[in-house]
This record gives structure tokens, C-alpha cells and sequence, in this order.
């Protein structure tokens, strides 16, 4: 597998407030995210380059602010607002309330949803050649392992656990399919 062979290093993205209330991003390398960090983030990539692309896109494609977005280091009105693409947070010409709002319309995709449960799941795999089937524990979108059908709750998995990005999207991924909800119990 590819993806296990490269390096584990995240680029993480948190929101940050400058002292005028306007939102701006802070961006850090972190080998390990745990689930208890998940509400604070906007966003998980996996090079810094792949963050500096997104965050360009978002600057055009929903008016935010070059600086805020730390893709420029400067004093005053950023290059977009030269070109009439930010809107003027840059220089406090644009009120906060819209500015937040666009930038939170912008990263809605990008942060990672909320659990939706109240605690840990068991997925029990649909497996009709055994009788014995292989049931999955996991909580706030981090898998924490294969466990025996009949387990009961312990003490022995519990947080802070670490999240894993490909493991996220699998999860998604699969509880977003209806269909498979009937495999899933909460305990």
C-alpha cells in the first residue's frame, strides 16, 4: 500500500482570531491529531502545498483575504485587494460578521464533520461464508481496532484516541451509505 509507505506528517489547519475579530487560519505539522482536537480544526492535508492550493482557491472562489489566509505576509491592504478579489478585511473595510461568514461558508467542506453519535460504534462486518462475524470498534471517526463478536465495554480503549485521515474518510464514507447503518450498534 502506497499510501502506509509515505511519511505520516499531517499539515493541520486551526482557526485563529486577529485582534480586530476577523478570522485567519494558523497552520501547523503535526505527526498525530487526537480526537478531543477534531472541533477546533478546519482542516487535515497532507503537504503544505496541497494547503497554500486550497486556501488560494478558497481566496477567489469566496473573496477572503490573502493575508488572513496567510498566503502573504504584508502591512495593509493584501495583493487581492488590489485586484478587487478580497473584499478589504486586510484593512478593516469589510465588517467582520460577513467576512467570518464567507470564511466559514468556505471551510464547511474541508472541516471535519461531528461524530454522530453519542459514543462508540460497532460495526459488524455482513459476512455470510462464516458464522463467527468481525465486529469494528471506533469513536469520533478514529478506528481503534478489530474486537471479539460479544465484546463488552471496558475501560480498555478509551480516548484520547488518534485520529487517522484515510481512516476518517472510510468511516465517512461508509456510515454515509444508509444501507449499512443495520451493521452499525452504538454502545
Amino acid at each position: 500500500n502506497k499510501r502506509l509507505r509515505k511519511k505520516s506528517e499531517m499539515v493541520i489547519v486551526t482557526r485563529e482570531v486577529t485582534p480586530e475579530g476577523y478570522w485567519s487560519v494558523v497552520q501547523s505539522v503535526s505527526s498525530q491529531i487526537y480526537s478531543d482536537d477534531l472541533p477546533n480544526i478546519l482542516g487535515v492535508f497532507k503537504s503544505k502545498r496541497e494547503v497554500k492550493d486550497v486556501l488560494a482557491e478558497m481566496a477567489g472562489t469566496h473573496g477572503l483575504c490573502d493575508r488572513l489566509l496567510g498566503l502573504q505576509i504584508c502591512k495593509g491592504a493584501c495583493f487581492g485587494h488590489v485586484l478587487e478579489r478580497c473584499r478589504g478585511a486586510c484593512v478593516k473595510k469589510e465588517p467582520r460578521e460577513k467576512y467570518n461568514l464567507r470564511f466559514t461558508e468556505a471551510f464547511a467542506k474541508r472541516k471535519i464533520k461531528p461524530w454522530p453519535y453519542k459514543g462508540r460504534i460497532l460495526i459488524r462486518e455482513n459476512n455470510y461464508e462464516t458464522e463467527k462475524a468481525r465486529v469494528h470498534l471506533a469513536d469520533k471517526w478514529c478506528y481503534l481496532g478489530e474486537v471479539e463478536e460479544g465484546w463488552e465495554d471496558d475501560d480498555e480503549k478509551r480516548s484520547p484516541y488518534k485520529f487517522d485521515l484515510d481512516a476518517y474518510k472510510i468511516l465517512r464514507g461508509y456510515l454515509a451509505n444508509k444501507h449499512n447503518w443495520k451493521y452499525v450498534t452504538e454502545i
